[in-house]
């Protein structure tokens, strides 16, 4: 790949450069012959058909057209630079080479033909062949010295660390120091782990620079990185004597601290820099962010704090700023505050997932699910494809028995999800939705495309297997479902007491009782323990059923026949 678009050469190179026979007679070198009107007419249009196919790229028509220029005109050196850049173009570098260094050696004075040689053979990584041209190029034509930098470029690449600062150091001796080269040289001294030159240089870039004292920090920066605290040190207390009112110094002072085990005086020295508008706030919040992995060290707690109410206090309209103390809350389980943080940070950004998922994740754990229903159909305004925000809409709506919502955001969902493991969730809450609705075929399809996916899901397992007893359906089916659960999961109350209800639905009474007494033993549950008085009563034993019946209904969930069954000892089915 070539690296430079080349100046248009002129059409005029065609026609013979007196002053370049003039010069070449100086040197004794034979007069080239001029051309017949006719034969330089044929030639020039030649050459502007091959330019045109070579726009249009038909290169092989384009070269047939150049080769016939050259063969009319063998000395021009243009033509022979484009025939070079026909090769080029169709992969034929070693031609391309050739033609190239043809036109050099007929126009030795033009810089760019110097310069497209020397970019094919870098592009074929043949460095040593390069170096040559641009040496050749910068000793022959005054004003190239710029090339210099391509020269410790190319050295750079092949790892000759000293050539490349060499050759940079020259290129500083024509055009002086600047930010570049300084950044490149900075790396070559890194891989040298070369120290002591790294520093000579940024001191000498510093003292050419007094009035840009952020050169100053940046070497102190690279200090901190190589472990030279204590130099470090040294440049920044006199930084803060120099500049007193640039408090951009004390974020790594405290870096420095926090490094060194010294938390309460790093969060000390943060304070200045986090209540100044003088520092960008991405630099703050990456060393505040340093202090959420101390979490559990309760002792940089409270600073921490102050200083996360300092961030909003500087910066009340960030986005960062905002969610950023709403992740830090949520790292310390202060889900309120952190919720407030988060929403106010939507309000101000909305198009923002992160803050959207962790207002979901709150919410969800807290059970709002009304907040949960406003909050993912708003999220869903800006990102309508993401899937997690139906399902979460959708569990909400179901949990309010909404359950007509509750089908629609999550067939909608549905389309939006690849991941099998998700998809399984979705189709097993579509399972639960569409049972609630008594749509039981389409409850039993998407159950079965739950276990197709994952055929050990624990949910979908219990669901369907408790919904087909309910409705005395499938009931093989049902206790082939709900064993595989509870040997899964031996010591779970909520699923022995489905397999234990499937049990007594089947009128295995005696099987029924053993796992429903397990299950009460395990679990304080109103349902269960309501299952179990049900299931004594089947066996007959009238009065430890009614027990149960009353020790239900102090827990709560029981059904709404509780009472009566108590009142009259009976059950009705």
């Amino acid at each position: 790949m070539i690296f430079r678009i080349l100046l248009f050469i002129s059409i005029s190179f065609l026609v013979p450069d007196i002053s370049a026979q003039k010069r070449k007679k100086e040197k004794d070198v034979p007069p080239a012959f001029g051309l017949s009107e006719d034969v330089r007419m044929k030639a020039e249009s030649s050459f502007i058909e091959a330019e045109k196919q070579l726009l249009l790229e038909n290169y092989t028509k384009a070269f047939d057209l150049f080769l016939l220029a050259n063969e009319l005109n063998p000395n021009n050196a243009a033509i022979h630079y484009k025939l070079s850049e026909v090769m080029v173009k169709t992969g034929d570098y070693e031609r391309g080479i050739d033609y190239i260094s043809d036109a050099i050696s007929l126009d030795p004075d033009n810089k760019y033909y110097y310069i497209f040689k020397a970019d094919v053979l870098t592009s074929q990584q043949r460095f040593s062949e390069a170096v040559e041209v641009y040496q050749d190029l910068i000793a022959r034509i005054p004003g190239t010295e710029q090339y210099l930098y391509d020269l410790a470029s190319i050295y750079q690449y092949q790892e000759k660390w000293d050539k490349a600062i060499e050759y940079y150091d020259r290129a500083e001796v024509k055009f002086g120091k600047s930010e570049a080269v300084m950044y490149e040289k900075q790396k070559i001294y890194l891989r040298q782990n070369n120290m002591k030159n790294l520093i000579v240089e940024w001191d000498e870039f510093i003292l050419q620079n007094p009035h840009e004292p952020r050169y100053v920090l940046e070497l102190c920066n690279i200090l901190i990185a190589n472990n030279m605290d204590e130099e470090a040190v040294l440049r920044l207390e006199k930084y803060n004597t120099d500049y007193p009112d640039d408090p951009n110094s004390y974020l790594l002072l405290s870096e420095i601290s926090r490094k060194n085990g010294d938390f309460q005086q790093s969060l000390k020295y943060l304070s200045r820099p986090v209540s100044s508008l003088q520092v960008e706030i991405g630099p703050k919040i990456q060393l505040l962010n340093n202090y959420l992995a101390l979490s559990e060290n309760f002792e940089v707690r409270p600073q921490l704090i102050t200083l996360v109410d300092e961030l909003v206090e500087t910066h009340p309209e960030s986005y960062d700023a905002i969610a950023f103390a709403g992740d830090v809350f949520f790292q310390f389980q202060e889900l309120d505050r952190s919720l407030v943080y988060y929403l106010k940070a939507v309000s101000i950004s909305p198009a923002n997932f992160a803050a959207w998922n962790n207002i979901i994740s709150i919410e969800s754990q807290k059970e709002a699910f009304d907040s949960l229903i406003l909050h993912t159909e708003r999220a869903l305004e800006f990102f309508p494809n993401q899937s997690i925000l139906y399902y979460y809409n959708g569990w909400a709506n179901y949990i309010q028995k909404n359950f007509q919502k509750a089908v629609r955001s999550l067939e909608q969902g549905k389309k939006y999800t690849s991941d099998p493991g998700l998809l399984t969730v979705f189709y097993g809450q579509l399972g639960d939705a569409y049972n609630s609705l008594k749509e039981y075929e389409k409850s039993d399809e998407s159950y079965e495309s739950a276990l197709k996916n994952d055929p050990d899901n624990d949910h979908v397992l219990n669901n369907y297997s408790y919904f087909l007893s309910l409705r005395g359906s499938q009931l093989e089916k049902a206790v082939s479902m709900s064993k595989k659960l509870i040997e899964r999961n031996p010591d779970n109350g909520t699923y022995l007491d489905t397999y234990g209800w499937v049990l007594y639905m089947t009128g295995d009474y005696i099987s029924a009782e053993k796992i429903l007494k397990k299950a009460s033993e395990i679990e304080e549950d109103g349902t269960i323990i309501e299952h179990y008085g049900d299931v004594l009563f089947k066996l007959g034993q009238e009065i430890e059923a009614v027990e149960q019946w009353k020790r239900a209904k102090e827990l709560g969930g029981t059904t709404d026949e509780i009472d009566r069954k108590i009142a009259e000892r009976m059950i009705y089915e």
